[in-house]
């Protein structure tokens, strides 16, 4: 399969960026540049448009000083006496004249900013020459001052000269016109592809946009999404689990080398649980025997006590008893009978309970099976109760009971009797002689309650978080192995249930509390 790196694809998902990056800049651009050329032709357009108007109001002014001179002129013809001063005309014309000049000489200059080799600005050049061709006579006959004013023929070629000049003036202001007629043309025109390139730009960019962040979702995204939920399914305990990926880089291979290390792992736990389960079943058989043995002794001597009354029962019946040697019959005094009764009564129940004793105890040291079946626990409790009771050791102490009438859960009955058992046999020797401890039996919701709960030294903060670690103990040295606790809360905990322990402090008693689910 061929193996496709992240930074390929990266790199593929700059390239596409730098793409659209540039299609966006360039369209940017084109638009300022066509904008920024608007606005400079709109402004000389606007700034020479006035300079043409002066232009041909100046020459329709000469004109119409050169047709008073015309008035003047006829006017002397008819009226020889009458004298009239012409400097005055000749010194309006000259101004007008100059402020001609200098209007052409600023429309020339506007129009050299645009540049000669510009064909747009052809026929406004040749006309600007034609102007200046027509110019130059005008000048020579003005520097006549007198001359041209004061007979006809000068008269008559100032209004020739200013007749050819007045049509080449007023096609300045057509020329702006015709031009911005056409630049709105070309305006136009480029505003259509402008429009066109602006859409297929946007196009372009969406479409380019939409495949990088597609693409980035395939290769990054989601395959990052699949290892990350299949590592929270792996880390909460789904080891079967395995991440597929066929995204073919890096991250395919990390999901690889974590199915691996899954896989592995899955191997591992298997092993220790069957390497735990072992050593736990020998571990809780060694527990088992040990609390035989310990209650083996106190029960050794609880057994005494009516193996001791049926001896004494036995010897005084046999001393009641007669034996005639000569006939082989045995006597027995009339008034004796009852007491013989009565002997015998307490023989037959000291009997029967030395073997309840014995029952009980071999009940508790025989492993049963692992099958779980319903079972009464307020039956064990008080199986357990009566046993503790008859121990020697714990005669003085005073062990009660709260219980419901009866209490069915699906449990082993022998591994939940060793841990009732070790409960209460852990409080019974942590209180003092005239201590008390409880045991409260009760259901809540679909859950089997056992309270051990007694008024003994208590435990500290420290002793409640380590309670339940292996070799753990608050016994004196040789008084416990630390394993009890610790043992019982894998056997609740293998049921389904829970094993908490509670104290208010030293010297406040302790709650070991069992929860066990009824189904």
């Amino acid at each position: 399969m061929k193996y496709s790196s992240i930074y390929t694809k990266m790199r593929f998902g700059i390239a596409l960026l730098l793409i659209l990056v540039f299609v966006l800049a360039s369209l940017g651009c084109y638009t300022v540049l066509q904008f920024r050329s608007v606005v400079h032709e709109v402004t000389w357009r606007t700034k020479v448009f006035p300079i043409a108007a002066g232009l041909s109001g100046s020459v329709s002014e000469m004109r119409v000083i050169v047709g008073e001179f015309r008035g003047i002129r006829r006017t002397r013809s008819r009226f020889p006496t009458i004298e009239k001063n012409d400097y005055g005309l000749h010194r309006q014309f000259q101004m007008k004249l100059d402020v001609f000049k200098s209007g052409y000489a600023s429309y020339e200059t506007e129009l050299q900013k645009r540049g000669k080799t510009d064909g747009r600005y052809e026929e406004e050049w040749k006309s600007l020459n034609t102007i200046k061709l027509n110019l130059a006579p005008i000048e020579l006959l003005v520097n006549d001052t007198y001359e041209w004013g004061n007979n006809d023929d000068s008269l008559n070629q100032m209004n020739g000269y200013l007749t050819q000049l007045a049509p080449l003036v007023d096609k300045l202001p057509n020329y702006l016109n015709v031009n911005m007629v056409a630049y709105t043309d070309t305006i136009r025109r480029y505003s259509i592809w402008l429009n066109v390139i602006l859409i297929t730009s946007i196009g372009l960019s969406a479409l380019l946009l939409t495949l990088f962040l597609f693409l980035l979702y395939c290769w990054i995204f989601r395959p990052l999404r699949q290892l990350i939920d299949g590592s929270r399914l792996v880390a909460a305990g789904t080891f079967q689990y395995r991440i597929t990926l066929t995204s073919n880089d890096e991250i395919a291979e990390l999901a690889g080398a974590m199915n691996n290390m899954t896989e592995r792992f899955e191997k591992i736990r298997d092993d220790l649980d069957r390497q735990v389960q072992v050593r736990t079943q020998e571990v809780v058989r060694k527990e088992q025997l040990a609390s035989v043995g310990f209650l083996a002794a106190g029960v050794a001597h609880e057994i005494n006590n009516p193996l001791a009354s049926i001896a004494m029962a036995a010897e005084s019946l046999r001393q009641r008893l007669i034996t005639d040697g000569e006939h082989g019959q045995t006597e027995v005094k009339i008034e004796d009978a009852k007491l013989v009764e009565r002997l015998l009564r307490m023989i037959e129940d000291e009997a029967f309970r030395c073997k309840g004793i014995t029952e009980k105890l071999l009940n508790l040291a025989r492993v049963g099976n692992k099958r779980r079946e319903k079972c009464d626990i307020v039956i064990i409790v008080d199986d357990l109760i009566e046993m503790l009771r008859q121990h020697g050791t714990y005669k003085e102490k005073k062990l009660s009971v709260e219980k419901p009438m009866l209490l069915y859960v699906d449990i082993n009955a022998q591994e939940i009797k060793q841990v009732l058992l070790n409960l209460m046999v852990n409080s019974l020797d942590f209180i003092p002689p005239d201590g008390e401890v409880r045991v409260v039996v009760k259901q809540v919701e679909d859950q089997a309650v056992v309270d051990v709960i007694d008024n003994g030294i208590g435990m500290s903060a420290d002793v409640l978080r380590n309670v339940f670690e292996p070799f753990f103990t608050s016994r004196p040295q040789g008084g416990g192995t630390g394993l009890g606790l610790s043992i019982s809360h894998r056997i609740i905990t293998d049921h389904g249930g829970k094993l908490e322990a509670f104290s208010e402090g030293q010297s406040k008693g302790s709650t070991f509390r069992m929860t066990l689910p009824m189904n």
